[in-house]
């Protein structure tokens, strides 16, 4: 038999998300690249970076799997280029804002601004899979 973890243990870590405030940044990838290993917290991103924030909705865990609406992004500045979405914990101080996620696989990614809102779906098969 092969190792794995069992679908409840992944829906109880998961289930943070559903309980917490989440939110979205539409990210200009010109000007930040993610450091997954070292980046934790909104502190590490650069202001010139971030193009628009968003509250994360509807969201579900089912087996294993993270899922939430499409992200709505208000009228984020002309002519930058929306390259990723990272969702965070949190709208404390920016070192309290726990990084989550950074998708940049989005076949609404990449595009370039232009003042208008934006609707981005990050993963429409479920956002995450706990392996």
């Amino acid at each position: 038999m092969a190792s794995g973890i069992y679908t409840n243990c992944k829906n109880i870590f998961l289930n943070r998300l559903i309980t917490d405030d989440v939110s979205a940044l539409l990210i200009d990838t010109t000007v930040y690249t993610p450091a997954l290993t070292s980046d934790t917290s909104l502190a590490d991103i650069p202001d010139a970076a971030l193009l628009s924030e968003a509250i994360v909705t509807g969201k579900a865990v089912v087996d294993g799997e993270f899922y939430c609406d499409a992200i709505t992004f208000s009228k984020p500045e002309a002519n930058k280029t929306a390259g990723a979405v990272i969702l965070f914990f949190g709208k404390d101080t920016l070192s309290a804002s726990k990084l989550i996620a950074y998708y940049d696989d989005s076949a609404d990614l990449p595009f370039i601004t232009d003042g208008t809102d934006v609707v981005i779906t990050i993963n429409a098969a479920g956002s995450w899979i706990v392996l």
